[in-house]
């Protein structure tokens, strides 16, 4: 009965930046976006919107349980018509055992098909713990050195060795298990920042960071080209 009784018709003018246009509303000042609950016409430009803004994302707890599993909830009466979506896990790139947990869950869900891709986007700029701005300023000559080592180290950590210890999971994940006759056997993207070149007098570690993100994907493109990736 659902099926015949919902109809739902969304135009590129329902798109959540097109809506937030009109409604004078920019991405970058939303902090927290609350979700009820995730069916795919309230769900679907959350992504988007956390990219842009950077927002915290809450919902319930059975909600939560959905994005993990990505499989509707039992209790939903329209679970018979929701496709399933790509889970969503929480993982602290900082901490090595982390990134190896979080590859074993995607084979784990994935089964015998193996992780296609990874896309590494990680890009913190951390806050010092005596304060300063959201976006984590830390200038030599107006940083404290604790916090300067502070910064760095979790910087450093997220930015450049979260994305080397995925990369090995995954590339080898990937040279473990040979591709079916005509698939390509797998992609690694690593996403940079403008600032690897130009520097960033106020954040340098994000900058260093981000220069050591693509000298990572250099060496490694050497390296797993000789497998196809």
């Amino acid at each position: 009965l659902l099926p015949r009784i919902f109809r739902l018709h969304l135009t590129d003018a329902d798109r959540i930046d097109h809506v937030l246009d009109r409604a004078g509303v920019a991405a970058g000042n939303i902090r927290m976006a609350v979700i009820t609950h995730l069916h795919f016409d309230h769900v679907g430009g959350m992504a988007w919107l956390q990219a842009q803004s950077g927002a915290v994302l809450v919902t319930s707890a059975e909600a939560a349980a959905v994005t993990r599993s990505g499989k509707p909830g039992s209790g939903d009466l329209q679970a018979a018509h929701l496709p399933p979506m790509a889970p969503v896990a929480k993982v602290d790139l900082a901490m090595p055992g982390e990134s190896e947990r979080f590859v074993a869950e995607a084979k784990d869900i994935l089964g015998a098909d193996p992780v296609h891709a990874l896309v590494n986007n990680a890009a913190m700029i951390a806050e010092p713990r005596g304060g300063g701005s959201r976006r984590g300023d830390h200038p030599l000559d107006r940083t404290a050195y604790e916090d300067w080592v502070q910064v760095w180290q979790r910087t450093i950590a997220t930015n450049l060795l979260g994305p080397a210890n995925l990369t090995w999971c995954v590339a080898r994940q990937l040279i473990d298990t040979p591709p079916a006759e005509g698939v390509p056997p797998g992609r690694v993207v690593n996403i940079g920042s403008r600032g690897a070149q130009r520097g960033e007098p106020d954040i340098p570690a994000c900058g260093a960071s981000k220069a050591g993100l693509h000298a990572f994907g250099q060496s490694m493109a050497l390296h797993l080209g000789r497998y196809g990736i």
